[in-house]
């Protein structure tokens, strides 16, 4: 892997829910579960899986993990926050 010189003064940890059409009901994924949760789009009819972004303080993707549908926002952030290794995790931004 290639480090490229984009400097990172701070880290914003974010998720985001994706919500998908079609028949899933027989469809199970190793990694997620495409299910029912707490939409941030209110669209309640439509399944869903999270993602959880770490951008730096440009914008720039640093990291992303997919997560099944129904997690917890609160548990997901904590989980993305503590898979960055020494020092990252001590860049993370407060959201004003």
């Amino acid at each position: 892997m290639v480090r490229l010189p984009i400097p990172v003064h701070c880290l914003h940890v974010d998720t985001t829910s994706v919500s998908v059409y079609g028949d899933y009901e027989d469809e199970e994924t190793e990694a997620i579960d495409i299910t029912f949760g707490v939409p941030k789009n209110g669209r309640w009819d439509l399944k869903q899986f999270v993602l959880s972004l770490i951008v730096n303080q440009h914008g720039i993707l640093f990291f992303m993990n997919t997560h099944s549908g129904n997690v917890s926002d609160k548990n997901t952030i904590q989980e993305t926050i503590k898979s960055l290794s020494f020092p990252y995790y001590l860049l993370i931004c407060p959201i004003n």
